[in-house]
C-alpha cells in the first residue's frame, strides 16, 4: 500500500516537474524571439541614425549655382573679374 501511494507521488511530481520544465522552455523561447525582435529594431534605428546626411540642402545648391552663374555672367559682361566685398 504504501509502495503504490510513494510510487504514484512520485509519478504526480515526474509529471508537474515534465509540465514546469515545458513551459520555461516556451518562456524561453518567446524571450528569445522577442529579444530578437528588439535587436533587429535596434539595429534598424542605429542603421538609419548613422546614413549620410546631406551636408548642403537643394536649396542651398540652388542658390549657390544662381550666385555663381551671376558672377559668371556679370565677368563675361565686364570682362574682368568680378568683385566681392569680402575685403571690404
Amino acid at each position: 500500500m504504501w509502495l503504490r501511494l510513494i510510487q504514484a507521488e512520485r509519478a504526480e511530481f515526474k509529471a508537474e516537474l515534465h509540465q514546469q520544465r515545458k513551459e520555461m522552455e516556451q518562456q524561453r523561447k518567446a524571450m528569445e524571439a522577442k529579444m530578437e525582435q528588439q535587436q533587429a529594431v535596434l539595429k534598424a534605428e542605429l542603421t538609419a541614425a548613422a546614413a549620410p546626411s546631406a551636408a548642403v540642402t537643394e536649396e542651398q545648391l540652388a542658390a549657390l549655382q544662381a550666385r555663381v552663374e551671376g558672377l559668371h555672367a556679370a565677368k563675361l559682361l565686364t570682362g574682368r573679374p568680378a568683385t566681392t566685398n569680402a575685403h571690404g
